[in-house]
């Protein structure tokens, strides 16, 4: 199995090569037992009205959720699909932390965007994490990040108040590049 660590960002062949390493995996946790999990719900407002909804929706099929810095996401299809397996690459220290999850929910309808993705065996943390656009009645537009998670892997366990540290600053930079994200999109021409 490859690292779950690496000096040097990997390069699409070592991320392939998790990707096909996890394709029948299990999830690494179970909603039975939820014991000992962080529960998460964050929301951020991103503005009214249909042009604000379509531009939140671009924002989501681009992988804006994931702060470019210091995460990358790779995927190999890219649009979000039921079972796809995405690897959340997270530099932290100078080591990239290699996290590979399935998406286990797709949605798309007239008031809700986005996916969730469980954890695997391959992934410092167990959980899930959805990533959402949402606009309610009045035609506000909000992305939501909402997450259950609880350490998988020894360092993480060890230095756990620091890895919380780590989450919330993936949170607030999800976030914010959403928010950024949207307000560039919004005068974008929409092509279904």
């Amino acid at each position: 199995m490859a690292n779950l660590f690496q000096l040097a960002l990997p390069n699409s062949k070592t991320l392939d090569t998790i990707i096909e390493q996890q394709k029948n995996a299990k999830l690494n946790y179970s909603k039975d037992n939820l014991s000992g999990f962080d529960f998460d719900k964050n929301q951020i407002y991103l503005g009214t009205g249909d042009n604000v909804w379509q531009a939140a929706k671009k924002a989501m099929t681009s992988w804006a959720m994931f702060p470019n810095g210091w995460t990358r996401i790779y995927y190999q299809n890219p649009i979000f699909t039921e079972g796809d397996i995405v690897v959340l690459c997270a530099r932290v220290f100078g080591i990239w932390w290699l996290n590979a999850s399935r998406i286990i929910t797709v949605i798309d309808d007239d008031q809700h965007f986005g996916f969730a993705y469980g954890t695997l065996p391959h992934h410092v943390e167990k959980g899930e994490e959805l990533f959402q656009v949402y606009r309610n009645e009045q035609g506000e537009v909000f992305y939501n990040l909402t997450a259950f998670s609880k350490p998988n892997f020894w360092p993480v366990r060890w230095t756990y108040p620091l890895s919380r540290r780590f989450q919330k600053r993936f949170v607030r930079d999800s976030l914010n590049n959403v928010k950024l994200s949207t307000s560039e999109r919004i005068n974008e021409p929409y092509l279904p």
